[in-house]
């Protein structure tokens, strides 16, 4: 039986040298630049040339000025197409937080399939030139050192470390030895998962691209009110783990409002895009980038409020451990820390892990933040343990509570961050019409990643949904009173080409905005695109 050769993708930031890495290990010769320019545009796969043989990938660089949707699609084909065994994340050799930073941004989007990541560091050639480190032993030392430094913190495992005098051949022994230990798995990414992380890296032309900064600005304004605060908290209580998970609820909702707000502020001036630009991805990824420097900044607040509640001895994320036999997560709610089984219910709580009612309410803006204190003595709802509660669960194992260890950071944080990334889709207005532009935008991604994918598999494809008599969609627009009544402005405004079948752009207009714009010729400044 003739065995499947392993499968790798390489991913980085453009300038890794990621080109020169795929040459060296295929004897290609696909063009490079330097200086940070993107030559590659499309995906390419071929095989390597020494050692056992693995299939390998070579895509855009993150940050490419190359064509969005081909940008895009191209990524997402490389790490969702075809099952994988590894990832190759590439870094150039620089400062340990330079680096470390580097790698961390660039592993967001797969954080939950860190065992397949092998970083990469390149351009090694400027340490072994380093007067300082030039000899071997100093050579090994530093190599220790990212690994203590960069790629442990990371909960990462695999590194190679690449110049320009190491051969193709050397590389490919190290990721043979690494793919021995690996089975193939299909990479799995939700929508909001891929744009949010995806769309940091995405240049856009800056004659269209709206300006958010001011909104930026603003929402970074309160994270930084936020953060010392968080600093100046002392107590090792309950009162302050409280305050750490208000504040953290306050900020989600501030972050909600500024894209709300981005959607008040530039309705039109999306809409004047699409007229722009012939085509409204351009439009819905400002809107998307916003959102992902929003939840970078969120992010950081929540970590360090969720960093100061784990001082509280007596906190939840102190009482959540693991089994070592199942993997199964358990939280501890009663009892001593001695033995207990894998799967064991309690009859009752412990009086500190029983809820109560609520004690502070928030309030955020630029300059302070707000503490009320409130005079609720009510008791929360509390719900009593039933046998249907008891299903059975667990492997039933004997464990030493105590001598369990705590969780790793990797799985803490995936506990403690989960839903964050979707927060945004569940929005409180235009809900509806938010989902078709993602739609859309969605399908553009998939067809640009089957396409690619195909391209390398030698399989004619046929685009869904072209009608291939006709070059020209014209979008339909709609005008709507609150009421839901349709009316005729009498207006010429543009007819938009070349934009996906079956788009609707729905401009809902006040009353009384409609009036004050009537005079305005060839005006829609009162519009809200939803």
């Amino acid at each position: 039986m003739i065995k499947e050769r392993p499968a790798v993708v390489l991913i980085s930031r453009v300038g890794s040298g990621k080109t020169t890495l795929f040459n060296k290990i295929c004897r290609e010769a696909q063009l490079t630049y330097a200086g940070g320019v993107s030559c590659t545009r499309n995906l390419f796969q071929t095989s390597s040339s020494y050692g056992m043989g693995f299939y390998i990938m070579d895509t855009p660089g993150f940050g490419s000025d190359k064509a969005v949707i081909v940008h895009m699609g191209g990524i997402f084909a490389a790490i969702t197409g075809k099952p994988l065994n590894n990832i190759l994340i590439l870094t150039k050799y620089d400062r340990l937080c330079n680096m470390r930073k580097d790698i961390a941004e660039s592993i967001k989007l797969l954080s939950r399939y860190r065992e397949m990541i092998t970083v990469v560091v390149t351009h090694w050639d400027n340490a072994e030139n380093d007067s300082q480190k030039k000899q071997t032993q100093k050579l090994e030392e530093e190599k220790k050192n990212i690994v203590k430094e960069v790629i442990t913190p990371l909960c990462l495992q695999n590194v190679i470390f690449s110049g320009s005098n190491t051969s193709g051949e050397q590389i490919c022994k190290e990721i043979d030895q690494i793919l021995i230990k690996t089975i193939k798995k299909k990479i799995l990414l939700t929508k909001t998962e891929f744009e949010n992380q995806f769309a940091e890296f995405i240049t856009l032309d800056q004659n269209v691209e709206i300006n958010t900064l001011d909104l930026e600005s603003e929402f970074q304004a309160k994270c930084n009110a936020a953060i010392n605060f968080i600093n100046q908290q002392r107590d090792k209580t309950s009162d302050t783990a409280e305050l750490m998970h208000e504040l953290i609820l306050a900020m989600k909702e501030e972050a909600n409002a500024t894209v709300e707000e981005f959607e008040k502020r530039h309705g039109y001036d999306c809409f004047k895009l699409l007229e722009q630009c012939g085509n409204y991805e351009t439009a819905y990824l400002t809107h998307t980038k916003l959102k992902s420097k929003i939840l970078t900044y969120l992010n950081d607040v929540i970590n360090r409020a969720q960093n100061k509640m784990t001082d509280y001895p007596a906190h939840i994320y102190n009482y959540i451990k693991q089994c070592p036999h199942c993997q199964l997560i358990w939280l501890k709610v009663s009892g001593c820390g001695g033995q207990t089984t894998c799967g064991a219910f309690p009859d009752s709580d412990n009086e500190q892990f029983k809820p109560a009612a609520k004690k502070f309410k928030i309030n955020i803006s630029k300059s302070q933040i707000e503490i009320i204190k409130l005079n609720n003595n009510a008791q929360a709802n509390q719900k009593q343990f039933t046998n249907q509660q008891k299903s059975l669960k667990g492997c039933g194992a004997t464990l030493i509570w105590d001598s369990l260890p705590i969780l790793s950071g990797q799985i803490l944080n995936e506990l403690k961050n989960a839903g964050v990334l979707d927060f945004f889709s569940m929005k409180k207005n235009g809900q509806e019409t938010q989902q078709k532009a993602q739609d859309m935008f969605w399908d553009k991604i998939q067809y640009e990643a089957q396409l690619q994918i195909d391209r390398i598999d030698n399989v004619p494809i046929t685009r869904p949904d072209q009608d291939t008599c006709s070059t020209k969609i014209i979008t339909k627009i709609i005008y709507r009173n609150q009421d839901g009544t349709c009316y005729n402005p009498n207006q010429d405004l543009s007819q938009i080409d070349q934009i996906n079948n079956g788009q609707q752009i729905i401009l809902q207009f006040n009353n009384d905005e409609r009036k004050k714009n009537q005079n305005q010729k060839k005006s829609c400044g009162g519009c809200i695109i939803s």
